[in-house]
């Protein structure tokens, strides 16, 4: 799983460029709406770097890594819900 490999962490995750002002907001809006399974991490993070070094078509774009998929762009809002209910459909098997 790429969430793993990369952030150490199964839960959805969401880069976003920490210059960009409707980028932090379009962030905040995407953690509001997952209730939080959606972790959110900034460009400048070792991590996003890492990500971005191996996934060069989708740097500098918002970018959605859940699991395996890779959703860049607007895409990402509508993939933030998919992402939402697997998570808190893990959550409740466990």
């Amino acid at each position: 799983m790429i969430t793993r490999r990369y952030f150490g962490t199964d839960r959805p995750v969401l880069i976003f460029r920490s210059r960009c002002r409707p980028c932090r907001r379009l962030s905040r809006i995407a953690r509001i709406l997952s209730f939080g399974t959606v972790a959110v991490v900034a460009d400048a993070s070792a991590e996003a770097q890492r990500f971005w070094s191996d996934r060069p078509e989708v740097r500098n774009q918002l970018t959605l890594i859940n699991g395996s998929r890779v959703t860049a762009g607007i895409a990402v809002f509508a993939h933030i819900p998919i992402a939402t209910l697997r998570c808190l459909l893990q959550l409740h098997r466990h």
